[in-house]
């Protein structure tokens, strides 16, 4: 999935972090014809950028632990904890557009990084806006 929207897109497409905002979000002019994949990511964006330019193919990682695993073989055992499997190189895509579950306002004020966003159901909305 990773070569080919590389393929299809190519420079078009945002991969690292722009020069000017290593830590904040860009402007939507810096933005400008960019395209950005939103999804869950592998670690952080500095660990991204360190990566950069090695082989990530196949390479698979733990979201929880960040334990590198072999198809169908666990490397380290944690507690029952949900795990997601998600190809390195594709998590390397997502850049200012992180997936997060929504888990409180209060949550997000204290935790939420700059290039994380969340998604709300329409149940989960509704019930927020009585309160």
């Amino acid at each position: 999935m990773a070569d080919n929207l590389q393929a299809t897109f190519g420079e078009s497409l945002l991969s690292d972090m722009l020069d000017d905002f290593p830590d904040t979000l860009p402007s939507p002019e810096a933005l400008k014809f960019k395209i950005l994949v939103k999804n869950k990511k592998i670690g952080t964006l500095k660990e991204t950028h360190e990566r950069k330019g090695s082989d990530k193919r196949g390479d698979n990682q733990d979201k929880e632990t960040g334990v590198k695993k072999l198809p169908g073989v666990m490397l380290f055992k944690k507690k029952k904890t949900r795990k997601l499997k998600i190809a390195l190189a594709l998590s390397d895509l997502v850049i200012y557009t992180k997936a997060e579950k929504f888990k409180s306002f209060q949550h997000s004020r204290l935790y939420q990084q700059f290039n994380e966003n969340n998604s709300i159901g329409e149940t989960q909305a509704r019930k927020l806006s009585k309160l």
